[in-house]
């Protein structure tokens, strides 16, 4: 993400900001920061609560969650913007995540 970001690339297929849940095309988990000085948390988490995502935080992740439901959300709490790189809790929040959306899903379908 910080790649296309810093080159502003504009291609739909590697965009990983989108403003709307509409322009999410696919199962996705979003994290967020509590102490974010760029995106203004609480509009987001109002914004996902009106639209029906569930929200979890870093303290009572649900893996479960993130599997059952095409777009889950994770607070990481205490943490500014990209803090949670230094945190190997939420880096396995994150990780395991990834893999549930990527791998498990893939596998389910065949």
């Amino acid at each position: 993400m910080s790649f296309g970001v810093r080159r502003n690339i504009q291609d739909s297929r590697t965009n990983l900001v989108c403003l709307f849940l509409e322009q999410i095309s696919c199962p996705a988990a979003i994290f967020f920061s509590e102490n974010d000085s760029l995106v203004p948390i609480s509009i987001l988490q109002e914004y996902l609560e009106r639209e029906g995502v569930p929200i979890m935080n870093d303290g009572n992740f649900n893996i479960d969650t993130v599997n059952d439901n095409p777009l889950s959300a994770t607070l990481l709490r205490n943490t500014l913007h990209g803090d949670y790189i230094e945190s190997s809790h939420m880096m396995d929040i994150v990780a395991s995540s990834i893999a549930t959306i990527g791998c498990d899903r893939k596998s389910k379908a065949n």
